[in-house]
């Protein structure tokens, strides 16, 4: 899901979704280039792996 504005604690809520089912650990995580995902990154500590995309224009 692409949003244009997001905050960390929606972030963060939707990153900790989306990997609580996944059954091995990610080795890339790309994301809209949005701020708000590298905290919610830094609060996972899973700072070191987000790749950023682009907003679909």
């Amino acid at each position: 899901m692409v949003q244009r504005r997001r905050d960390t604690e929606a972030a963060l809520k939707r990153l900790d979704r989306l990997l609580h089912n996944q059954p091995v650990k990610p080795q890339t995580i790309t994301t809209d280039g949005l701020a708000s995902y590298g905290a919610a990154l830094d609060v996972l500590d899973l700072r070191h792996l987000p790749r950023p995309g682009r907003l679909p224009r």
